[in-house]
């Protein structure tokens, strides 16, 4: 009786073994294919897979990975991301990418058998490239030439909007009075009748665009939603950034008054400014306009009322106040210098909007 059990027993173990071998061998590895990458900024990109067939076990793991170097392996791979379990289809997000650099990217996915790569697909993330023009659009419908500088995105035209980015109109004040004592937003147009050879508003506004006090600035509602007007510090940058002499992040662009060697200069476009001057050793210098920024002497409006230097300096305001009633602002005109000052809010002055390139981080 005993022999009997024993042989039942062993009987049951062989069959047991058997099924479980038998389950095991039809679990194959995983079926997976890479979609196209789409989206590809210069830091960034969107991709993903498909897994079309699990092999017969559950899939615990895919994604996609990518690097410099044909067929990437997980290994090997420079990133890698993961995007959850199951069959079908997913979506990656590629990020820490360098700009203007070929990738290959490879879906997988993995079961208890192992893991499976999709085919390999290749892209090319966008350079940052300087002078590159595009073109930026204002709540009004006014279009606007933009040109790339570093990591930035700067209007290459004075903005001359005549509404916030929500809609409210921006009051425009003619009466000097007015002018001197507003405390809110206000724009106005430097009057043609005092600038040579321009014989109306329209053609004010088009080449020079519109002055504003800071307190339009101040809302933080005068340019297009995702640009906004530079700070104290983004000046510094384009300055640095411009200057053959100063790189970014010197001592020289913390001081006040005219600063640098040549960065007015080579913002400047290639327009012969003015000359007012009574100081002959100060010699005007045309502007070489290296990176397209194209600044033109649009004048100002003087705190009090009056319109000053239209044809000789251009006045632009940042967005950092330096105290209550002042803030910084730049000016460039027909010296190769880039000033920065911080004079009272009521001041008239031109609007440039900066935006971080998309994907530049």
């Amino acid at each position: 009786m005993k022999i009997n059990i024993l042989k039942y027993s062993l009987t049951a173990i062989v069959i047991a073994s058997s099924y479980g071998c038998e389950r095991t061998d039809q679990i194959d590895n995983p079926k997976v294919s890479t979609l196209e990458v789409t989206e590809v900024t210069r830091r960034t990109a969107s991709g993903g897979g498909i897994v079309t067939d699990d092999g017969g076990g559950d899939i615990f793991s895919r994604g996609v990975v990518w690097g410099t170097s044909d067929n990437p392996l997980i290994a090997n791979s420079q990133g890698i991301t993961s995007d959850g379990s199951g069959a079908g289809q997913f979506e990656s997000n590629l990020t820490g990418l360098l700009p203007g650099t070929t990738y290959f990217v490879r879906a997988y996915a993995e079961n208890v058998s192992g893991i499976s790569y999709g085919e390999s697909v290749s892209f090319t993330t966008l350079q940052v490239t300087d002078g590159a023009k595009g073109t930026m659009t204002d709540i009004d419908g006014n279009v606007y030439l933009t040109v790339q500088m570093g990591d930035k995105e700067w209007m290459a035209e004075n903005l001359h909007v005549s509404h916030y980015n929500n809609g409210d109109p921006i009051l425009e004040i003619l009466d000097n009075d007015d002018w001197k004592t507003a405390t809110s937003g206000a724009l106005s147009v430097y009057p043609h009748e005092l600038i040579d050879e321009l014989n109306s508003t329209a053609e004010v506004v088009q080449k020079y665009g519109v002055l504003y006090n800071w307190y339009a600035v101040g809302t933080g509602k005068l340019c297009p939603a995702g640009w906004e007007v530079p700070s104290d510090d983004d000046w510094k940058n384009l300055e640095g950034y411009s200057d053959t002499w100063f790189e970014q992040g010197h001592q020289e662009w913390d001081r006040k008054g005219w600063r640098g060697l040549d960065a007015g200069q080579r913002l400047r476009a290639d327009y012969d400014f003015g000359f007012s001057l009574k100081d002959d050793s100060w010699i005007p210098v045309k502007g070489s306009d290296d990176f397209g920024f194209s600044a033109l002497p649009g004048g100002f409006r003087n705190f009090v009322g009056p319109y000053h230097e239209a044809g000789n300096y251009g006045y632009w305001w940042s967005r950092t106040e330096e105290g209550e009633e002042i803030a910084w602002m730049r000016s460039m005109g027909v010296i190769s210098f880039v000033r920065r000052e911080s004079p009272g809010k009521n001041n008239g002055f031109s609007v440039r909007c900066v935006r971080k390139i998309p994907g530049s981080d």
